[in-house]
């Protein structure tokens, strides 16, 4: 879930075992958007996260998450003009 301070919270849904799986992280608020990002098993798979964070008050928060395939597929998760600043520098 992105909202304009970054990512706050994290759902991860996938099978293991032939069982649906959900794993849970961060807190959820009102004012996020949820950003849906699908990978297309079993031909795909992630092949690299990076992320990027900062500190605010005492505690880190997460601004960006970008995954990339193996079908050399990308996705920007969170606030997007951070993750191309942050390319750039």
């Amino acid at each position: 879930m992105v909202n304009t301070k970054g990512i706050s919270y994290l759902k991860i849904q996938y099978v293991k075992d032939d069982k649906f799986e959900i794993r849970d992280h961060g807190s959820y608020t009102q004012d996020q958007k949820e950003v849906d990002f699908e990978v297309e098993y079993l031909e795909e798979y992630i092949t690299a996260v990076t992320i990027s964070w900062t500190l605010t008050s005492t505690e880190p928060q997460v601004m960006v998450i970008v995954l990339l395939t193996s079908y050399s597929r990308s996705e920007v998760l969170g606030i997007p003009w951070i993750a191309i600043a942050s390319s750039t520098c």
